[in-house]
């Protein structure tokens, strides 16, 4: 049991690391763990090879910790190291995010005691360069002590020898959910920006629903010509719609997603 907490106490704090260019996120409330703890990190999404990738994860933070025979609570964590990302062309852009405030490599990130499980997300962008599927390796510290603030930093390498593992694949067929810049709506009808955008072959759009059923996906010019229109069956939560406009003239289209009666319409640019 201690061990399947501090897995997920590491991978909490584990992509701390800091940069200006990552979007917010914000945690998936809907995302409940799977282990008996409560405690978990929501795979993260794998990439696509020469493909630019932004992903983001949900993480649920145990705030009471197994250590040493004795329950101890689990004050802050921090990241110390992250190693083993595959190869790549623009190097993994990363940060953490809880409650809105982002956080630097070796910072404390508290945690809300008041709550049994606390949640954040993490923010990742890069270009990946080949197929890979292995482990993303984390090293980190948290302060534990029978109160917080903790009196005892405990470091988690001593646990799982070159750090915690955090699976994650690298594959030309993996399909993942992009636009982390727009914060999507999990729990109403909501669409996001094709990214990327502009587009000059393909493109994705993620839209989440309430409910599964049906939606109409229609693109058409500014002049109102309808250069597609299907019927797509949705799954409850996020869904992903891929786009390859390699065949489309250059110029500005319209794409809407029409749910329950209701439509919600964007913008998408064509170079």
């Amino acid at each position: 049991m201690k061990k399947l907490l501090l897995v997920a106490v590491v991978a909490f704090g584990s992509f701390a690391t800091m940069n200006a260019q990552v979007d917010p996120c914000t945690p998936d409330p809907n995302y409940t763990p799977s282990s008996p703890t409560g405690a978990g990190i929501e795979d993260l999404p794998c990439a696509r090879p020469n493909e630019p990738y932004k992903a983001s994860s949900t993480i649920v933070v145990p705030t009471e910790v197994t250590f040493g025979g004795s329950t101890v609570k689990l004050c802050s964590v921090r990241v110390d190291s992250i190693t083993n990302w595959p190869a790549y062309t623009i190097p993994p852009l990363f940060a953490i995010f809880k409650n809105g405030t982002q956080y630097a490599p070796g910072a404390w990130v508290p945690i809300n005691t008041a709550n049994p499980s606390d949640r954040a997300c993490v923010s990742v962008s890069a270009t990946f360069t080949a197929p890979y599927q292995d482990t993303i390796r984390v090293r980190g510290t948290a302060k534990v002590g029978a109160s917080c603030p903790g009196f005892l930093d405990v470091s988690f390498d001593a646990l799982n020898a070159g750090g915690i593992p955090v699976g994650f694949t690298v594959d030309p067929t993996c399909t993942y959910y992009v636009g982390v810049d727009e914060d999507l709506s999990n729990n109403s009808f909501d669409v996001a920006q094709n990214y990327p955008n502009p587009v000059t072959g393909e493109s994705q759009i993620v839209f989440n629903v309430p409910a599964a059923g049906k939606v109409n996906f229609r693109i058409t010019s500014l002049v109102g010509s309808v250069i597609s229109d299907k019927t797509i069956g949705a799954s409850t939560g996020k869904n992903i719609i891929d786009i390859n406009a390699g065949s489309f003239a250059p110029g500005v289209y319209m794409y809407s997603v029409t749910y329950n009666g209701s439509t919600i319409t964007k913008r998408m640019i064509v170079k």
